[in-house]
């Protein structure tokens, strides 16, 4: 899709002049078949990742390791021409190793299993270990953790034989990936866990989703955390959700002491997704959640950085098309600044963030061509103010708009002091809805209001009122979007009181 850039606005407003020392930046795809890349490591010389490579009905996983440029130095293919991989997690062990897992799916009789790797520093299998369900179940894994005692924990999903019900697990191996327990949470719909964190008295955390507990049913998820002791004993559990669908995926320990976990909320009602951050102490208790604008989907991961702000990563739809999305905060969740990045045209997914050694952010995941069906893996190395070039300023969608617009956004008054009226007027069908939405920025790229909501008052033509109510004198952006992601525009205001 052409698009043009705001440029006069851009350097007028936007400009931050150049930093004391450049940060490497690149914005990389990485093929071998039908590749994603689900997870990123930063090591001392340079990066290593999984990238699982599908060739349907088969697929294997690659590792690789790349220099600080994103050049691939090793690439190393496990799998043959019957197997079935799928790769969530890759982290690095206490003696320096690697460990990978998830789960396994024999083809010949459509069962999952647990799986486990130990690879050494180059790459090259230590060990292998594949864990059944009792009873024909499935173990579906997600998330791979290294626990105190130097063994190793899924969480995932333990589903019964015919894939009709699913409930929370956890499995627990020694440091050699021998089997030593698995539990699970039942509940009378199917439920799944995607990750895990260690606490201070050896047992577990585990974050997911219901469909059992709290406001869980069979058509509403809840963001759901289970305590379990230090042999997997159930402890106790505790939902944060409300009747909207609510998704709790990464769960780590922050440098306080307390939890953090990326989830994500869906009004199923207007079908308006919105970013969730979840603060909570050991006990589950909440301290804090925030919730970022419409049209971003649930979190993956949010990572505590160096300086204890808080990088969270997902997609948000733009025009028809995903972007990768990344948002910094403070420690408290309040938002620093926002970034959009796509890979030419295709659709654009980020899967996990990492802090990089020169204070810069690197995102993994994939982006995928809907025409074709091809998918390749993806990094984008930005530098510490989420730029791919020095100074960047405003997020990637505030900057851009489509290059032949039908219709015209107009506001009046402009400046404004206390209401104006805002107008859109030529509207395609494509575009047109009973209600928008408007996300107001201010010139750091800060969200500083959201929603707000205009209504379709004619066949192309939408009028709302904008207060101003307490923002304070100074130039912001106005983001007008449909309620189901689509952006519509972007408008400059001047606020005076």
């Amino acid at each position: 899709m052409k698009r043009y850039f705001l440029l006069i606005l851009f350097a007028w407003l936007f400009g931050h002049g150049s930093q004391s020392h450049a940060q490497i930046t690149f914005n990389n795809t990485y093929h071998n078949s039908v590749d994603n890349d689900f997870n990123i490591l930063v090591e001392t010389n340079g990066y290593a990742k999984v990238m699982i490579s599908y060739t349907p009905p088969f697929s294997q996983f690659i590792f690789q390791k790349l220099d600080f440029q994103g050049s691939v130095l090793s690439s190393k293919a496990f799998g043959g021409p019957t197997d079935y991989y799928v790769i969530y997690s890759l982290i690095n062990t206490y003696d320096n190793n690697y460990a990978i897992g998830s789960y396994f799916r024999d083809i010949a009789t459509q069962r999952s299993y647990g799986f486990i790797a130990k690879l050494d520093m180059n790459g090259d299998t230590l060990w292998v270990k594949k864990y059944s369900a009792a009873n024909s179940n499935n173990f579906i894994g997600d998330y791979l953790i290294e626990t105190t005692d130097h063994g190793f924990l899924i969480t995932g999903q333990l589903v019964d034989s015919v894939f009709t019900h699913g409930d929370i697990v956890i499995l627990k191996t020694d440091s050699v990936g021998n089997f030593e327990w698995m539990n699970n949470l039942p509940g009378i719909n199917s439920d799944a866990g995607y990750s895990s964190v260690q606490t201070p008295d050896g047992g577990f955390l585990t974050a997911g989703w219901t469909r059992s507990y709290g406001f869980g049913n069979n058509s509403n998820r809840d963001d759901i955390v289970v305590k379990w002791d230090s042999v997997g004993n159930y402890q106790w559990h505790k939902t944060y959700g409300t009747i909207y669908n609510e998704t709790a995926v990464g769960i780590i320990k922050l440098s306080d002491g307390n939890y953090l976990i990326g989830s994500g909320r869906n009004d199923l009602l207007l079908n308006l997704p919105y970013g969730k951050i979840l603060k909570i102490d050991v006990n589950g208790n909440v301290i804090w959640q925030k919730f970022q604008g419409v049209g971003i989907d649930c979190y993956n991961w949010v990572r505590e950085m160096s300086n204890t702000d808080l990088v969270g990563i997902t997609s948000r739809r733009v025009n028809g098309t995903d972007d990768g999305f990344i948002i910094r905060t403070d420690s408290s969740g309040n938002e620093k600044w926002r970034r959009q990045y796509r890979f030419g045209n295709d659709h654009c997914y980020f899967r996990d963030v990492q802090e990089t050694p020169d204070g810069g952010i690197i995102c993994a995941g994939f982006v995928f061509d809907g025409a074709s069906g091809g998918q390749d893996g993806w990094l984008v190395k930005l530098d510490s103010t989420g730029c791919l070039s020095s100074g960047c300023g405003e997020p990637t969608s505030l900057l851009e708009t489509p290059a032949a617009s039908s219709y015209t956004i107009s506001v009046s008054p402009n400046p404004v002091k206390d209401h104006s009226v805002i107008k859109i007027q030529g509207l395609s069908a494509q575009l047109l809805e009973e209600s928008y939405i408007v996300n107001v920025y201010d010139v750091t790229g800060k969200l500083v209001a959201s929603p707000r909501t205009g209504f379709l008052i004619a066949a192309d033509n939408v009028q709302f009122i904008f207060k101003s109510e307490s923002l304070v004198s100074g130039i912001y952006l106005l983001e007008i979007g449909t309620s189901k992601g689509e952006r519509v525009g972007v408008v400059k205001i001047m606020i005076e009181r």
